[in-house]
């Protein structure tokens, strides 16, 4: 089953190309160990809000 192709096209698929090579940087970088650790003390003090008794006040 054979397409026809524009000449163009294929030219341009044929054609040599000239790519250089790129130095990746990471937009998103990953959380300190500092601050991970001060999140988890802020959800463990919300936790223990969250869950007081009442009736001890």
């Amino acid at each position: 089953m054979a397409t026809k192709v524009a000449p163009e096209l294929l030219k341009d698929v044929c054609a040599e190309h000239n790519l250089t090579h790129v130095k990746t940087e990471e937009k998103n970088p990953l959380p300190s160990a500092e601050a991970i650790a001060q999140e988890k003390t802020e959800e463990e003090l919300k936790s223990g809000i969250e869950q007081f008794d009442k009736d001890q006040l």
